[in-house]
């Protein structure tokens, strides 16, 4: 991304959120708080069933790809802090708001770790928002230069306690040096118990083949977001198993629309893209 400017992608998938699909809208007031032209046409679509029903269609399923995904993670988030996380870190936070809806984590400090210019805008979004987590942490981290480790270290993160790990919508951008890098210290600050819940795209992007692939590389380079950490199943499985995780789920598009309502046909159009839920065991080093 842009070093000065917020994540595109991070602000069309919190758009996607905001538009009513299969599932109700989150986040529908995005709108208004972006602001200008962007903002008006967004609150437009959202109010409109008609303009919904058209974005869905124009974004070829990715407005119902996206709610889809999101309620994945957030299953995640409820059955990692029901089992004992108190700790969550968002890790590439983009506009998510989950520490601002979601009640299972009232009893959870969560940290918000991201770019400073996307950090820097989601703030300005949010004012002065309460969040529904107890408590609320910013850490603004550039991952290409800045220790992430010693963000979480002089922001009160606990290595000794069980963490929840959420990575949703940043594995693909991120080169696999990054990757495991910053799985490195993950596994260095998870505590036994601790969980990993995370998305990630597989190399065949899209039916189509290798056109449809070439399009969707040629749009994403073209907006400074290259997709450049792809990975099969096999190889995320390792990144883990390396990382000291032990793989508990690993669904596609299809088995989300199935659990929650969508139309598994449409959700078949991005079945690349993966949630993985792992677990870090009592007796990983």
């Amino acid at each position: 991304m842009h070093d000065t400017k917020p994540s595109l992608t991070a602000l069309l998938v919190a758009a996607a959120r905001a538009i009513p699909g299969p599932l109700p809208a989150v986040d529908a007031q995005l709108g208004a708080q972006v602001g200008g032209k962007f903002g008006a046409v967004l609150d437009l679509i959202a109010s409109n069933k008609a303009g919904a029903l058209l974005a869905r269609a124009a974004g070829l399923a990715l407005v119902d790809h996206i709610h889809l995904r999101t309620a994945a993670l957030d299953g995640a988030v409820a059955e990692a802090v029901a089992a004992g996380c108190r700790q969550v870190v968002v890790l590439g936070a983009g506009y998510d708001r989950r520490a601002w809806r979601l009640d299972a984590l009232r009893e959870c400090m969560v940290w918000e770790v991201d770019h400073p210019a996307t950090q820097a805008e989601k703030r300005r979004q949010l004012g002065d928002a309460p969040p529904v987590a107890a408590r609320l942490v910013w850490a603004a981290v550039d991952f290409a230069v800045d220790d992430l480790d010693a963000q979480l270290q002089a922001n009160g993160h606990d290595p000794e306690r069980p963490t929840l790990w959420l990575w949703e919508g940043v594995t693909m951008y991120l080169p696999q040096a990054a990757q495991r890098a910053t799985l490195g210290v993950v596994q260095a600050r998870s505590a036994p118990q601790s969980w990993l819940a995370l998305s990630y795209l597989t190399p065949q992007l899209l039916p189509g083949g290798k056109l449809a692939k070439a399009v969707a590389a040629q749009v994403f380079a073209g907006i400074g977001e290259p997709l450049v950490g792809a990975m099969s199943r096999t190889q995320m499985r390792a990144l883990l198993g390396a990382a000291g995780f032990d793989l508990a789920s690993d669904t596609a598009n299809p088995e989300w629309a199935r659990r929650f309502g969508g139309n598994a046909g449409v959700a078949f159009l991005f079945r690349c893209e993966r949630v993985a839920v792992a677990l870090r065991s009592q007796g990983s080093p």
